[in-house]
């Protein structure tokens, strides 16, 4: 089997806890179990170090500040060390997690850009709100990036589908049980 230099990109990973970033754990030890040489890059959170190694998985951070007035997007210039990181790193894939992760979006687009081949995990449902019709029109722009699309359930698949007529994989989120509480 080839192994593979692979990045798994999300604004949500530890210390914030949940399910993607549970998912995109395990995912990383289980690609690395295989021998794939596998890095986490994530956003910067106060003191909390840029780089750190979490059960043998490099995790990179991408230092910056939120843009003021809130918290979701940071400035920038954390857009911009994503790029150059991408570039200089030498991945050979892609995956980015969550369609609401400006950090994973701009990683898309900029993998793209860089030829390098990108998967996109989605989590989460678009759902029913005064902003869907946006929100799909959006996931559909990001996902013409994508070389491929995966589903964590039946749901999201369907809500996916929306969005692209790419195949989309369903893949379910695992938790390794034996060693999460």
């Amino acid at each position: 089997m080839e192994k593979y230099k692979i990045a798994l990109i999300s604004d949500w990973y530890f210390p914030k806890v949940g399910g993607i970033e549970y998912s995109m754990h395990a995912l990383a030890k289980t690609l690395s179990m295989h021998g794939h040489e596998v890095n986490v890059i994530t956003r910067s959170y106060p003191d909390v170090p840029e780089y750190s190694i979490r059960d043998g998985i490099p995790v990179i951070r991408i230092k910056s500040k939120p843009f003021p007035g809130q918290q979701r997007f940071l400035m920038p210039d954390a857009y911009k060390k994503l790029y150059i990181l991408l570039k200089e790193s030498n991945y050979e894939i892609i995956n980015c997690h969550g369609l609401d992760s400006p950090i994973a979006i701009s990683a898309l687009i900029e993998a793209r850009k860089l030829g390098i081949p990108v998967v996109v995990t989605n989590h989460s449902l678009v759902g029913h709100t005064l902003y869907s019709s946006l929100l799909y029109l959006a996931g559909k722009l990001f996902l013409k990036n994508a070389d491929a699309v995966i589903a964590v359930s039946s749901a999201v698949e369907k809500d996916s589908k929306i969005m692209t007529a790419k195949p989309i994989y369903r893949i379910f989120n695992g938790v390794d049980s034996e060693n999460e509480a």
